[in-house]
């Protein structure tokens, strides 16, 4: 196409699935019409399309390139390619593979912010590297990218997917993985925050805060060792009688495979202290 008038967007937020995040979008951006969710695949779409239909929606891959621009852009991703195979053609394939895709993920996203001139951009994808060039060519349309820590360091001390990551702005759980590990790694001007749940309202941290109650919450997910967690919360259940223990799990997982089977097969067990959680989990933590 020769010309095509961008669309102005405030605020365009990645989403990859989910029922309670719109509670979310709202809070950082109350009007619906200036917020645009940009759909990763069209899975998520069939399984989550009621959760977003009050606002306007896209998938990353939506764009155009204008006719005139379109011969430079192909020859500095020719260029590009030329480049990083040359620097990275020993690496083993299932590396090289993922490299050798940069120059279209490039291109994908300048069309992308050539039909979206995007103010700001939330992305949920900081253990990716798409997500360094998408933020690479927000910038160049004057735009601003932030990013927040995937779920909470608990796992694991170092995320080894974390190394190289770059936004303007960066939110965390906390400061101590930052300050202690990354900082030495990541981008100077980034700014890193440290915020808390950042999927909590300000009334469930004041909730959570307040809370008296010494029960247990426990949130499950489908993993290696599935088998030895359900009964290691069965035999603390016993153990601890006059302790209440709250048992969490994505909807997605409670009824799905082994892990459906063990999560149905505790929370209908006889211990009258298990109790499943069906509400928000942040709704679940002051009890």
């Amino acid at each position: 196409k020769f010309y095509k008038k961008k669309i102005k967007i405030n605020l365009a937020i990645d989403y990859n699935g989910g029922h309670s995040k719109s509670i979310f979008w709202d809070f950082i951006n109350s009007k619906k019409n200036k917020t645009l969710i940009v759909v990763r695949d069209k899975l998520t779409e069939e399984s989550y399309s009621k959760d977003y239909k009050d606002y306007n929606s896209t998938f990353d891959n939506e764009g155009f390139i204008n006719f005139l621009e379109a011969p430079l852009i192909w020859a500095k991703s020719v260029i590009e390619s030329f480049k990083l195979y040359f620097n990275n053609f020993n690496l083993p394939s299932d590396y090289y593979r993922q490299i050798c895709f940069i120059p279209n993920k490039r291109v994908k996203y300048k069309a992308f912010f050539n039909k979206y001139n995007c103010k700001y951009f939330l992305g949920r994808d900081d253990y990716n590297y798409q997500h360094i060039i998408r933020n690479q060519e927000i910038r160049k349309i004057k735009g601003c990218s932030f990013g927040l820590n995937h779920g909470i360091d608990s796992i694991n001390k170092v995320a080894f997917q974390l190394r190289y990551i770059d936004w303007d702005f960066y939110y965390m759980h906390g400061l101590y993985q930052f300050n202690n590990i990354y900082k030495k790694y990541w981008p100077k001007k980034m700014k890193v925050r440290g915020i808390g749940a950042m999927m909590a309202n300000p009334n469930q941290h004041i909730k959570i805060k307040s809370k008296s109650e010494k029960n247990i919450a426990i949130i499950v997910a489908p993993s290696y060792h599935q088998k030895l967690i359900f009964k290691s919360i069965e035999e603390l259940a016993i153990f601890f009688p006059s302790i209440k223990f709250y048992i969490f799990t994505k909807w997605k997982h409670r009824n799905v495979g082994t892990f459906g089977k063990l999560y149905q097969n505790l929370i209908k067990s006889r211990l009258k202290n298990v109790q499943e959680c069906l509400q928000p989990v942040y709704d679940m933590l002051h009890k």
